[in-house]
């Protein structure tokens, strides 16, 4: 129908968008550059978006939002709270890894898309927050005061942050992916662990 191809013309400039910038940066990817890894002409870039920026203002959040289904599909929300916390670590790990330009895309978005960051970090913080709440307010966090809660959030989520940031060409020293992915799992079990 119409309204699929609509929808998957969408989909195809948001992939076209990712890649673009995961390869170039957000100052390199022009909507000639976009249409043309979509396999679209640029007339059809505006039937979506009124400009660049304004793609640029929505794609963290999207491909934000895929993440977030990424790693919800990938965890039971039965196990323990360490157990999804360390399954969530993990279907992260496996997802910047299979997305390699999502680091490029989040950093740079700071800068270049802050409404976009903006949005994409605070529904990540809100939804963690929530569930090491939901999680304390059942005893499953007895070593921590509630106000401790947001900063215990925040160590946690620089872990991932702090992953996506080796992944990049850029970063030195250059980490093995395997032993920082070990010690992380360590550091949040040891962190969600009762004394």
């Amino acid at each position: 129908t119409r309204a699929d191809q609509l929808e998957a013309n969408r989909a195809a400039l948001i992939k076209a968008a990712a890649k673009v910038i995961g390869d170039e940066g957000y100052a390199k990817a022009s909507v000639v550059k976009i249409t043309m890894e979509a396999g679209l002409g640029q007339g059809t870039f505006y039937t979506y978006f009124s400009s660049r920026q304004e793609l640029f203002d929505i794609l963290l959040p999207e491909v934000g939002n895929e993440m977030l289904e990424f790693v919800r599909e990938r965890v039971s929300r039965d196990l323990s709270l360490v157990e999804i916390e360390v399954g969530s670590y993990l279907a992260f790990v496996e997802y910047v890894n299979a997305n390699p330009w999502y680091g490029r895309i989040l950093f740079e978005a700071e800068t270049l898309a802050p409404i976009a960051a903006r949005i994409n970090a605070h529904r990540v913080v809100t939804q963690h927050m929530t569930r090491l709440l939901l999680a304390w307010e059942k005893g499953h966090l007895p070593d921590y005061s509630r106000g401790e809660i947001p900063s215990l959030s925040s160590v946690l989520l620089a872990m991932r942050r702090h992953y996506v940031r080796t992944r990049m060409e850029s970063y030195e020293p250059r980490l093995a992916a395997d032993v920082l992915v070990q010690v992380s799992v360590r550091a949040i079990r040891r962190a969600l662990a009762s004394s």
